[in-house]
């Protein structure tokens, strides 16, 4: 059979495809790029770059998967769902990582400096739950600890005040005392939280409803029990 051009682009396109197939762990979608985990425990990210939310230290495109970094001791990840696009990720050892955009310290690292490759969170090693939002961050620790950070705005840290950068906090700060907290999610500056007890709680932006506490308004500035859950969640 005469080999032609059209032969060596799908040969080409098929050696591609085996090379992507390998057994993924885990994956996140972000705004506008996509992070993910492989079996072997390697990150790869592809998607757009501005912020160098893709981690490789550029700022260039990438519509492929690439790998970030030789590490391969990733264990969680969650990509931010805002355009100021960031992505935190745990490590196996637990060390709590992240990088991308840093307008609003939601990178954590202690500043507003955008990262274009993973960094270190402090140096605690007992992380265990994460969730990037449109521009703050969650964390939960082993010790059952809540930990919020980044964009302050509509209260969607839930320390009670919100609204303008200098209220943003760039490194992880506890929200509370309790240490019943067991999973969470960061929606458009509004956030959400399970606790062992089966309840979610809510606080921050709430336009929609989207927290679903009865009278609660335009936003809720610290958390609170969401009216009609209640328990076994």
């Amino acid at each position: 059979m005469k080999i032609t051009k059209l032969h060596i682009v799908f040969f080409l396109a098929f050696i591609q495809t085996i090379a992507y197939s390998q057994c993924w762990k885990s994956v996140s979608v972000g705004y506008s790029h996509n992070i993910a985990i492989a079996n072997n425990g390697e990150l790869w990210a592809w998607g757009l770059n501005h912020f160098g939310q893709l981690g490789d230290g550029t700022q260039i495109v990438k519509n492929t998967p690439i790998r970030i970094g030789t590490d391969s001791d990733w264990k969680l990840i969650s990509a931010g769902n805002g355009p100021r696009s960031f992505n935190l990720a745990i490590k196996n050892n637990g060390t709590l990582w992240a990088w991308g955009n840093n307008t609003n310290g939601q990178v954590g690292d202690g500043t507003f400096v955008h990262k274009f490759a993973p960094v270190q969170v402090g140096t605690d090693t007992n992380w265990k739950e994460i969730a990037a939002g449109y521009s703050h961050a969650m964390a939960i620790k082993t010790d059952g600890t809540l930990w919020t950070w980044g964009n302050s705005d509509y209260f969607a840290l839930g320390y009670g005040t919100g609204f303008g950068q200098p209220l943003d906090k760039n490194i992880p700060t506890q929200l509370g005392t309790d240490k019943t907290w067991k999973s969470v999610a960061a929606g458009d500056r509004y956030s959400l939280a399970l606790k062992n007890d089966g309840t979610v709680w809510g606080w921050g932006y709430n336009t929609a409803n989207q927290i679903n506490i009865n009278g609660s308004g335009i936003y809720v500035m610290a958390p609170q029990q969401r009216s009609s859950n209640g328990t076994g969640v």
